[in-house]
């Protein structure tokens, strides 16, 4: 196990059996996202600079950039310092706002394979590998404190926890890791905003964009456990033989925003070839298609009834975490979205008439506009327009939508359903 102070801010990562590899910096493409890992085998330094950037870890910038673009079918790699540098190491970085764990991984060898999907209004970028990932939980970018022991031993504990005399200092929060060789597929749309609709989340807490990031990271990982249950299908095998979810990323909108990557990837250490198989182009765009019809039976009444997700859709065991956010209607949407361009149908309507009825009765709120962006008065001067989750009016979380009635603060359904108490507290 490996321990790296994270800068000014006490900060410790902790990574279970790191691997002696010489890490070295290297710029993704489709935004220049950088990602920093240590030179060197023999000491373990800051890594993954991307994801603990809001805790404070921060790496080396070294002189070995590598510079990978992902564009229509290509995979072109620029690689500067040190000849002879193997251009593989591209690394992936999971942000988990809720404390779940994410993926973060580093490309590698000649298996590496890109390609863009033909996805109407945008390209659906997708990149598979046989790599190692990374799985870290940061306690919602908060970390874990840990106190260092006073045993023998030494380690580390919790303070509060283990008795009293046992621990040592003031506790350092600690991010905790650990990482396996398998095979991963990695998806996301080329652009941030496509047309009407957008894909950003934003990393401040407290405010209406936590809402909506909320929701878009609900869609995101709907859709990822939409993708893994047919992808099991597919593969002829067992859902919990393949791990999902979702990863966050920089994005290149501006600083404190991040865009969503989904991830599917063999849940066996050093793969089984099922994720490496599923990634080749026409594969891929026939696991989509049949992930359509498989949401369109979910989506039938009379064959699947739940009001979100339930074991016979997006449930299982081994995503229990997410269990609060799948929703199969935010996965059709979605993938409607990164397809066609915009959803088939409105999905939302009887959830949001009900929502609506439900605010209107308990806050005392008065319908001023109906239809799919209904607009609400809340009776204080102010009004709230429901949107879908995906809509792009992150420009207009702060001063509102323009409306026939002005200026309305917009909250995304997902939210209004689930959560009217936290849209009355944040409007």
């Amino acid at each position: 196990m490996g321990r790296r102070s994270g800068g000014g801010v006490g900060v410790e990562l902790i990574l279970i059996d790191p691997p002696c590899i010489s890490w070295r910096q290297y710029t993704l493409g489709l935004g220049d996202l950088a990602f920093e890992a240590p030179h060197g085998s023999g000491q373990l330094r800051a890594v993954f600079a991307q994801v603990f950037a809001r805790v404070g870890l921060l790496g080396d910038d070294g002189d070995d950039v590598g510079e990978f673009r992902l564009g229509f079918g290509e995979l072109a790699a620029q690689l500067g310092g040190h000849a002879g540098v193997d251009p593989v190491c591209a690394g992936l970085v999971a942000a988990d706002d809720d404390g779940a764990a994410g993926h973060v991984g580093q490309e590698g060898g000649d298996r590496v394979l890109a390609h863009d999907v033909d996805a109407g209004l945008q390209d659906l970028v997708v990149r598979g590998t046989h790599h190692q990932i990374w799985q870290v939980n940061d306690n919602g970018g908060d970390g874990f404190p840990l106190a260092p022991s006073t045993n023998v031993g030494g380690g580390w504990l919790v303070e509060g926890i283990a008795p009293a005399g046992w621990t040592q200092g003031t506790p350092i929060p600690h991010v905790i890791g650990a990482m396996i060789t398998t095979d991963v597929l990695v998806c996301e749309p080329e652009q941030e905003v496509a047309g009407t609709y957008a894909h950003l989340m934003y990393g401040r807490r407290g405010g209406r964009e936590e809402l909506i990031s909320t929701a878009r990271k609900a869609a995101w990982a709907s859709l990822a456990f939409a993708l893994r249950a047919r992808a099991a299908v597919t593969v002829d095998v067992e859902t919990r033989e393949l791990d999902a979810g979702v990863r966050l990323v920089a994005a290149t909108a501006g600083a404190g925003m991040f865009r969503p990557q989904l991830f599917l990837a063999d849940s066996i250490e050093n793969g089984a070839g099922f994720v490496t198989w599923l990634v080749e182009p026409a594969r891929f765009a026939q696991l989509l298609a049949d992930t359509r019809t498989l949401i369109g039976e979910w989506e039938n009444p009379a064959e699947h009834a739940c009001e979100g997700s339930c074991p016979s859709c997006l449930r299982d065991w081994s995503n229990t975490p997410f269990h609060p956010i799948l929703d199969w209607r935010l996965a059709a949407d979605l993938l409607d979205v990164l397809v066609d361009g915009q959803p088939a149908s409105d999905r939302w309507a009887a959830i949001r008439d009900a929502a609506i009825r439900g605010v209107c009765d308990d806050f005392g709120w008065t319908v001023l506009d109906s239809g799919r962006r209904p607009v609400l008065d809340c009776g204080d001067g102010t009004r709230v327009c429901v949107v879908h989750p995906l809509e792009a009016v992150d420009a207009e979380i702060v001063g509102g939508v323009a409306t026939a009635h002005g200026p309305a603060l917009p909250f995304d359904v997902f939210n209004f359903d689930r959560r009217p108490g936290e849209v009355y507290r944040r409007r």
